[in-house]
């Protein structure tokens, strides 16, 4: 199981422990705002974490992990790195966060993403990652602004009264 570390946090896999802090994270109306389907309630979240640990399972290296700082090992949210048939080609990847609003505003967003942005490119089987974000969450666009993503353009899913934004970033050197 693939594990990183940064100078706060640690990122790794999830355990079914981790429901009850995931809780604070996914049934927050704050948190889930720009969701597609906002708050889980807690029969959900034990749900959604036990799907992450599937999903990992299969795809070692793909997959949300829990983020958690250093000294604690209670997860404050999630960062990851995934793939998904006809959302994403071959060598490219979404990259995905979210953390709890007591974590808000530290830096940890950026500082996970960049940890799992380097790892990912440097697995080699990554050769582009994105970021879909509703333009109006100003937090998301600054964390991928600050890893070097770019915008490329509107992108609108059935179902969605208005586009969100890609951004992308390409493996350094291609």
């Amino acid at each position: 199981m693939l594990v990183l570390t940064t100078p706060r946090l640690t990122i790794r896999p999830f355990v079914e422990g981790d429901a009850s802090a995931m809780a604070e994270v996914l049934c927050d109306a704050a948190v889930m705002r720009f969701s597609d389907n906002g708050p889980l309630d807690s029969g959900q979240v034990s749900n959604w974490v036990g799907e992450q640990i599937a999903a990992y399972s299969l795809s070692p290296g793909f997959g949300r992990s829990a983020i958690c700082v250093a000294a604690a090992a209670q997860a404050i949210g999630y960062i990851g790195v995934t793939q998904a048939e006809g959302r994403t080609g071959a060598r490219e990847a979404e990259l995905g966060f979210r953390l709890a609003r007591r974590s808000w505003g530290r830096g940890y967003a950026t500082e996970a993403a960049q940890a799992v942005l380097e790892a990912a490119f440097a697995s080699g089987r990554i050769d582009r990652l994105f970021g879909i974000v509703e333009p109006d969450n100003r937090a998301s666009v600054r964390v991928l602004q600050k890893l070097g993503m770019s915008y490329a353009r509107p992108i609108t899913f059935v179902g969605y009264d208005r586009p969100d934004h890609l951004y992308v970033l390409d493996k350094p050197g291609l």
